[in-house]
């Protein structure tokens, strides 16, 4: 939160920021009224952007389904009336102030994202291979699963650690 507010700030008058909770108006007031951890002051003075209350998750569930996102914190970029770029908030500076820039390129965008997906997607898969080779003992599976992961991409230390893994058991 406190992130997104220095960027609300920074981007006053061309950005619009809003937050998404899916607790009740009920829940969400009396948090926002409460003393934060930054200069004494409450959540809702410290955060410098409108927060939104979506109950029942509905509009979460939509916008998650379109987007194929999965969890939060996720921030999306918005203009032009399309969304420009989806991500963890800690990622979105560079892409905000490319926006406001006008230099964004949305397919590069749409690519990257696809190919995020594409990795997360392989990676899932291969997850669910040792985990069957952890709870069978069989381990040539995981090991071809693993050789073809990192063929594919050669530079990803967390395929190698997990291999070396693999070869330690």
């Amino acid at each position: 939160m406190p992130h997104l507010s220095e960027l609300a700030k920074k981007y006053k008058g061309k950005v619009t920021f809003l937050a998404l909770s899916d607790e009740s108006v009920e829940t969400v007031e009396p948090f926002l009224a409460q003393k934060s951890n930054f200069d004494g002051k409450t959540w809702g003075e410290a955060m410098a952007f409108t927060v939104a209350t979506d109950p029942d998750g509905s509009v979460k569930k939509d916008i998650f389904e379109a987007s194929l996102s999965r969890g939060i914190p996720t921030s999306f970029i918005v203009s032009g009336g399309k969304v420009q770029w989806i991500g963890h908030p800690m990622s979105i500076d560079g892409p905000l102030a490319s926006v406001v820039a006008g230099e964004w390129s949305i397919e590069e965008a749409r690519q990257a994202r696809a190919e995020r997906i594409a990795a997360q997607q392989e990676m899932a898969k291969l997850q669910g291979v040792l985990r069957r080779a952890r709870s069978s003992g069989e381990w040539g599976e995981a090991m071809k699963a693993l050789d073809a992961a990192i063929a594919k991409r050669p530079g990803n230390a967390g395929l190698q650690l997990e291999k070396w893994n693999v070869l330690l058991l």
